[in-house]
């Protein structure tokens, strides 16, 4: 009888895994009803044996390397992580600054636009004071509302800077720890 992945994969985490079974044989046998059993236990009596793998413990020496490579592959997962937060809080940090200057900079621009407006829209009569005033105050409105969203994107690119800034140091931290 062929073995299927499931069976195979059952017979390893056995071997590998299971704390009770040490250095020995293990079995593989179907019983009566069709039911497929894996283990370290001779099956019963009149029942045939498919399957016996010969398992050989690890030393512990073996044990030990085993232990250091699977922290080792950690603590490199680890850093691998931190590298990339750090780079991603970097780019983060980049995006922000172009918004913050992309709406200072449209800030500025609304506002001389306002200003060049107003000048030249002056009333000279008293008649258009009022329109020209409403239109004053709505150029102005559109110019603060543009200044807020300038102070607002410079404030998040502070933040993802600081963020970037937090994230390198953590992930050179790390990388000193490894040497």
């Amino acid at each position: 009888m062929k073995l299927s992945c499931a069976h195979v994969l059952t017979i390893l985490i056995m071997v590998f895994i299971c704390p009770g079974i040490d250095a020995g044989e293990i079995y593989q046998w179907t019983d009566e009803s069709g039911f497929v059993h894996i283990t370290n236990l001779p099956p019963p009596k009149g029942t045939q044996v498919q399957k016996i793998i010969q398992y050989q413990e690890k030393t512990v020496k073996e044990r030990r390397e085993d232990k250091r490579f699977r922290v080792q592959k950690r603590q490199e997962h680890l850093q691998e992580q931190k590298v990339k937060a750090a780079q991603e809080a970097e780019i983060k940090a980049e995006k922000s600054k172009k918004e913050a200057e992309k709406y200072k900079s449209l800030a500025a621009e609304t506002i001389q636009q306002a200003q060049e407006q107003l000048e030249k829209d002056a009333p000279r009569k008293k008649k258009k004071r009022s329109r020209y005033k409403k239109k004053a105050r709505e150029l102005i409105k559109a110019a603060e509302k543009a200044e807020a969203q300038a102070n607002e994107a410079a404030i998040k690119a502070s933040q993802a800077e600081k963020e970037a800034i937090e994230a390198a140091k953590k992930a050179q931290k790390v990388e000193s720890q490894d040497r």
